[in-house]
């Protein structure tokens, strides 16, 4: 893999991070200097509107030289290989599913129509949250070119690339909304099945994506 600069981005309303995403970013870290990757670490904090501390996120990205930008949620760890095989991916946005925090399993992917596993092992999709999203740095220009400017403090401004909205009378999440507005650019969305991430709250919640899509599709 060539030398390149890798953003990892994780918005934390309290400031806090789950002691396994720490650990999970480290050994990130460590694998990234061995191969020839600079691992960018940026976290935003105190900020009650995630929209808005998302939208901060990809202006420092902009900003900088990164040629990636990784979303990864604070309560979330993974297995840290699985980052590079995310950068590998020649797609310009690909992520992994996460379980959601519930006792029933479920994962934060809307699936596009049929369940197909293209020759690289990934899944087309209709939408997914940005628990665990990579996304290059063409694709980030071209969000936030399509975007509405705002005023976000004396002298500067941001654009609403993560944004809620009302679509069809139904009201999107930022990254669901995020999704849409590339999708309307003819973008395709992806996400890797074999990736597994755990989710820690009350507990840590931790699941097989590629055995529950099996058992879904079973069921319909």
């Amino acid at each position: 893999m060539e030398s390149m600069n890798v953003m990892i981005a994780s918005p934390s309303y309290d400031g806090k991070v789950d002691v396994r995403h720490a650990i999970s970013l480290v050994e990130t870290s460590k694998i990234g200097m061995m191969n020839g990757v600079n691992i960018l670490p940026l976290y935003v904090s105190f900020d009650s509107m995630i929209q808005r501390a998302r939208n901060d996120v990809c202006k420092i990205f902009l900003q900088s030289n990164a040629s990636h930008l990784i979303f990864i949620d604070c309560d979330q760890d993974w297995n840290p290989p699985d980052i590079f095989k995310l950068l590998s991916y020649n797609v310009p946005i690909v992520a992994a599913p996460i379980i959601k925090k519930n006792d029933t399993p479920s994962y934060n992917v809307k699936l596009y129509g049929d369940y197909i596993v293209n020759e690289n092992g990934l899944v087309k999709v209709d939408g997914i949250g940005t628990g665990f999203m990579c996304i290059r740095r063409a694709a980030m220009e071209a969000l936030w070119n399509i975007s509405d400017t705002y005023s976000d403090r004396a002298d500067e401004y941001s654009k609403n690339i993560f944004e809620i909205k009302i679509i069809d009378g139904n009201l999107y999440s930022e990254d669901m909304v995020f999704c849409e507005k590339w999708k309307r650019l003819g973008g395709e969305i992806f996400i890797d099945p074999s990736i597994n991430c755990g989710h820690s709250g009350a507990k840590r919640w931790e699941g097989n994506f590629s055995e529950w899509i099996k058992l879904i599709k079973d069921i319909n």
